[in-house]
This record gives structure tokens, C-alpha cells and sequence, in this order.
């Protein structure tokens, strides 16, 4: 019995000494914090973590090159409402922090609370540069953060992890020839009107930033490289969503088009919009730019449905007959055009150049950016969208002119093209095999009118740099590396082409939740004796965790003649 009850004491012991230790050794372990918040971009992630060592906001930036920590410089501007600033320039090995107590990020931050009451989240923007050699990496990366955060200096920890692998190296180009530093000013002139789009005036916010001196230790390299935003237009307009387009051929064989249900969708929280930027020949999505704050139901306030005809000038009709039966309004136009569905706003057109050891280089990164919504597109829980309409060679036919030459300068098809349906000669056909719909067979070939859904869904943390939206064709084609790009010398198609389109930045996508989804149904009605051809153009299928999954179109051309670029890429027509 002894025997026995020392034998349970041994026991007890031995089972507190063990539960001593593990508890010791849970005391003694750190818990790692999990982050509120992870987004990801081409090279980089950024988390939110909610605890902090700081007491206040901080971004940590942590680079790595294969996989080791390197020496690089942090470029950081902030987005503000009509204006870009440079906050700063920071460089370090490993990790640098950057604290957004500062007077200026204050600044910023207290602007968009009391001019858009917490409605939007802006972004910082960082320019995450590594060199080696006659190489540079740049990683482009957009933070997004509450406006709030800075102004009541949360602890709020936002770490950039950025892979300078994962990102095309630039080669080093010094400037062959002397250039100015100050702005170029559009040709159109402040006041004007360029198809829609009115220009502002320069949005740099303080254009005179110094780099501070590197450090006097070797080694230095990445230190001394850095980027400064030479060039900032700011122009306000809508930013287009989803468009039709037509030849003036195709309008006149045909009865007509009717657009239904036009504007409808969601901005969830978390969406935004994003911009593009050429950097030194490589495509790069940025963003989102802002995001929304709560979720809005988009509407367009001036009703759901339009139609247009073929008519000897351009002429609106508040109420008329389609060709349909159905009452509408109705715009007869007499040439090729683009009817689209815009959220009215501020885009930017915006030049940044590399610098080393003070001196500029003949690296740029150039592009747009949408800096913001106007305040009056919302309204409670909703937020405003609008239709608008240019015919001839004005806004949106300019963003096609630069797929062409993208292609042949970098081999790169940025425009998503599917030959749907043609007529001609009394008979129908449809080469890709959906006339409109991926899951649905060809219909009869005695169709008076066809259907479609067009829908443009920005994925706003996971974009598809395949799918970069055709439009920023029109700024990449003619990139200029000599001096500072001048708007209508960069284009090559002037300025009206440039930012009537610089919004719609985005890839549909359905991958991710944070959504911003707009609609609408269109209706093409022909007669016996018509021809036409009609083509989407949107963004290629995307991968998500379900598989295989498509977006729909972002917009359709009808043509007369044929497939829309057919004479160009052949091989792409079905090219989902």
C-alpha cells in the first residue's frame, strides 16, 4: 500500500514538473501577431497588423534579392485629393521604417477626411529600388491606409515585404542630352475642353524634395539610386467602365443599338480603382490608388437605358421610339463613335524618372492615375455613375492606336479580342462558337437581334498584369526616354485620347471579394440587307481557387467590314 502511494507521488511530481516546463516554455515563446489585413501585388505583399512595438502609424518596408536582404531606397509619395506629394526618400539594408507622424502625411490624411468624410481610403505609393551592376529592380507598390489611422496616430503597423526577383531590371541609361525640370503644359491649355476631359493644372504637390546623402560607408550601389515625379497633369472627367463602339459603316447597316439596365452593380468595400505606368517598356499595374470605405449600390441617376441610331448629326433625343418598340431616349449619330458608362472624377497624368548620385536618367515611369471621385458622386449608400457619347476620332478611339505599336515594340497583346458574330449576306455565323455566351451554343442564323451582358469587375487586390487594360495602349505606344515626356509627345495622339480613358485601368476579374462590378445589357438589331461584325474586348479567363473562371466583356465593337483588328492579329480572334 506504501509501495503504492509513492508510486502515485512520483507520478504527480513528475506530471507538474512537465507542466512546469511547458508552461515556461509558452511564456518564454513570443506570439507572433496575425495581420487584420493582407494585399498583394506584382513583387510584393503588404499586411496590416493591428499591434505594434510603435505607438503610432509606421510602414516597414522589408526587401529581399533571391530570397537575401539587400541594400535599396524607398521612394514614397502620397495621393491626396488633386494632388501627388513626395513625402519622402529613405534607404537601408534589410528593412527600413517610415513613421507617418509627419506634418505633411497629417496633412494629406485630414484633407480626405474632411473632403470626403471617410468615404475613401487613399494610397501611398512606393518606389522600392535595388541596383547592381548597370541594373536597377524597382518594385512599384500602392498602400492603402485609413485617412483616420494618421490623423489620431493609431498604432498601426503596415509591413511591406517587397522580391526585387519577382520584377524585370531596368537597364541604366544616363541622359545623352541636357534637360528642363519643370512641367509641360498640355497643348489644349488649362480651361479646355478635350472630349470631356477639362485640365486642370500641375498636381504636384511640393516639387521641390531633397534626396538625402548616402551613407559614407561602402557598400552604397542601391543607395544612390531613387525616383522623382517629374510631371503631374491633372485633368477632370469621366473615367470610363464599360463602352460600345461602332464604325460609321456599321451604324448605318444596321437599326440600331439599345443599352439596358446600364450602371447597375456594387462597390464593396475594399475596391478601388487602379492605375498604369510604363516603366522603362514593362507594364505595370498600380494600385488600387483609393478605395471605398463601405460598400455602395451604383446607379446612374438619369435612367437605365438608351438608344443609338444612325441620323445626320449628332443629336440627343430625351424621349423617342427604338428600334425595338421600346420608348428611350436616343442619340442619332452620324460617324463612328463610342457610347461608355463613366464615374466622373480626377485622373492624373504623371511622369516619374530615376535618378543616380543626383543625376537623372533615361528611365522613366509613365502612365495614369486616378487620384479621385468627385464628392458628388455619392449619395448615402450610393455612388453615381453616368453615360457619355463622342463620335469621329475623339476620347476612347484613341485608346485602341497603341495596341498595335505595343505589340510590335514589346510583344505584348494588351488587348483582349473575341470575334463573336458576324452577318452578311442574309446568313449569320459565329467563328469562336458562342455568339455571347461561353456556355451557350450558336443560335439560328436568322437572328434580328442579338444580346449581350457586358460587365467590368475590377479585382482589386489580385489584378491579371496579363489583361492591363487596352487602353493605356495610347500611353505606352509612344513612350518617349528622352527628356521630360511631354503629353501629346508621349501619345503621339494628343491629349484627348490620353485621359478620357486613364481610369479604366483595371482587370476583370473574379477571384477576389473585394469587387467593383458595373453592368449592362446590350442589344444590337439589324435588318436583312445589313452587315456587321461584332467583337469583345475584355480581359482574358483568370485563375482563382475554383478554377478556371471568366470575366465578361468590358466592352464590343461593330464593325462593317470585318472582325475588329483582324487584319492584325491573327490567330487572336477567339482569344478568350
Amino acid at each position: 500500500m506504501l509501495s503504492v502511494s509513492r508510486t502515485s507521488l512520483a507520478v504527480v511530481i513528475l506530471a507538474l514538473a512537465v507542466f512546469s516546463v511547458v508552461v515556461l516554455a509558452l511564456v518564454q515563446t513570443p506570439v507572433v501577431p496575425k495581420p487584420f489585413m493582407t494585399l498583394h501585388g506584382l513583387g510584393y505583399e503588404v499586411d496590416y497588423y493591428s499591434v505594434s512595438a510603435f505607438n503610432y502609424p509606421v510602414v516597414v518596408f522589408r526587401e529581399f534579392m533571391n530570397g537575401e536582404p539587400v541594400f535599396f531606397t524607398v521612394s514614397l509619395f502620397a495621393i491626396a485629393p488633386n494632388h501627388i506629394y513626395t513625402v519622402g526618400y529613405y534607404s537601408g539594408y534589410g528593412s527600413v521604417v517610415v513613421n507617418l507622424t509627419g506634418s505633411l502625411v497629417r496633412y494629406i490624411a485630414s484633407r480626405w477626411v474632411s473632403e470626403f468624410n471617410g468615404a475613401l481610403n487613399p494610397s501611398l505609393i512606393a518606389f522600392i529600388t535595388y541596383g547592381e551592376g548597370n541594373k536597377t529592380w524597382t518594385v512599384i507598390t500602392a498602400i492603402p491606409y485609413k485617412p483616420s489611422w494618421v490623423v489620431s496616430q493609431e498604432p498601426i503597423e503596415i509591413t511591406v515585404n517587397a522580391n526585387f526577383t519577382a520584377v524585370k531590371p531596368a537597364i541604366v541609361m544616363p541622359v545623352t542630352k541636357p534637360i528642363g525640370t519643370t512641367q509641360s503644359k498640355p497643348t489644349n491649355g488649362p480651361g479646355s475642353d478635350p472630349f470631356g476631359y477639362t485640365y486642370v493644372g500641375s498636381c504636384i504637390g511640393n516639387p521641390y524634395v531633397a534626396y538625402p546623402p548616402p551613407p559614407p560607408q561602402p557598400p552604397r550601389g542601391a543607395y544612390d539610386y531613387y525616383w522623382v515625379l517629374q510631371q503631374c497633369s491633372e485633368f477632370e472627367g469621366p473615367i470610363p467602365l464599360l463602352f460600345v463602339g461602332w464604325s460609321q459603316n456599321a451604324i448605318q447597316s444596321i437599326s440600331g443599338i439599345f443599352i439596358d439596365y446600364m450602371g447597375g452593380g456594387t462597390a464593396q468595400s475594399g475596391s478601388g480603382l487602379f492605375g498604369a505606368l510604363n516603366d522603362s517598356g514593362n507594364v505595370v499595374l498600380v494600385g488600387p490608388t483609393y478605395t471605398f470605405s463601405q460598400s455602395y449600390t451604383i446607379e446612374t441617376p438619369i435612367g437605365s437605358q438608351v438608344c443609338i441610331v444612325y441620323g445626320p448629326s449628332l443629336t440627343f433625343t430625351p424621349s423617342g421610339t427604338c428600334p425595338n418598340g421600346y420608348g428611350s431616349p436616343i442619340y442619332y449619330v452620324p460617324s463612328s463613335g463610342f457610347f461608355y458608362i463613366g464615374l466622373p472624377g480626377y485622373v492624373a497624368y504623371v511622369a516619374f524618372q530615376e535618378y543616380l548620385n543626383g543625376e537623372p536618367l533615361n528611365n522613366w515611369a509613365n502612365g495614369t492615375e486616378p487620384l479621385e471621385p468627385l464628392p458628388s458622386d455619392f449619395s448615402g449608400n450610393y455612388l453615381y455613375v453616368y453615360p457619355y457619347i463622342n463620335v469621329g476620332n475623339g476620347s476612347i478611339t484613341g485608346m485602341f492606336t497603341g495596341v498595335l505599336p505595343i505589340l510590335q515594340q514589346y510583344g505584348e497583346l494588351v488587348v483582349n479580342l473575341y470575334d463573336d458574330y458576324a452577318y452578311q449576306n442574309g446568313i449569320g455565323y459565329s467563328p469562336c462558337g458562342s455568339m455571347g455566351s461561353l456556355d451557350v451554343s450558336p443560335l439560328p442564323y436568322n437572328l434580328e437581334d442579338i444580346e449581350y451582358t457586358l460587365s467590368n469587375v475590377i479585382n482589386t487586390y489580385s489584378p491579371n498584369p496579363v489583361g492591363v487594360a487596352y487602353e493605356f495602349g495610347s500611353l505606352i505606344a509612344g513612350a518617349v526616354l528622352e527628356g521630360i515626356p511631354d503629353i501629346p509627345e508621349v501619345l503621339g495622339i494628343g491629349i484627348d485620347s490620353a485621359l478620357d480613358v486613364a481610369g479604366m485601368i483595371s482587370v476583370p476579374s473574379l477571384v477576389n471579394n473585394n469587387q467593383f462590378s458595373i453592368k449592362a445589357n446590350v442589344y444590337i438589331y439589324w435588318q436583312p440587307s445589313s452587315q456587321l461584325y461584332i467583337t469583345l474586348i475584355g480581359s482574358p479567363g483568370v485563375t482563382g481557387p475554383s478554377g478556371s473562371q471568366f470575366a465578361y466583356p468590358m466592352g464590343l465593337m461593330v464593325n462593317y467590314s470585318g472582325f475588329y483588328l483582324s487584319n492584325y492579329f491573327v490567330g487572336a480572334q477567339c482569344n478568350k
